[in-house]
């Protein structure tokens, strides 16, 4: 199997957020380098209780587009409703 370049990995994980309507905006994807199947997405978090929010996602590009877009989603909504729990604790 092919794998996918960085580009369509930003590409992939643009589709996701605005498909699932996920308050998100991909910054884009960088390479972890040399001939590393493995890609970090950067992304920014809208309404975020401390602004700016940046949230970083590894991802492996070496699997089907269908995968890796279920990949992705999984791990955002992690990491959002790890968010939201943490915004929501009271302050000490």
């Amino acid at each position: 199997m092919p794998e996918l370049d960085v580009a369509d990995v930003t590409r992939i994980a643009t589709e996701v957020a605005h498909e699932h309507a996920l308050p998100l905006n991909v910054m884009g994807a960088v390479s972890g380098g040399g001939d590393s199947n493995y890609v970090e997405i950067l992304l920014t978090v809208s309404g975020c209780a401390s602004a700016p929010c940046h949230l970083t996602i590894g991802v492996f590009r070496n699997v089907s587009a269908q995968h890796l877009s279920t990949e992705i989603e999984t791990q955002l909504r992690r990491h959002l409703d790890d968010h939201r729990a943490t915004d929501r604790r009271p302050s000490a």
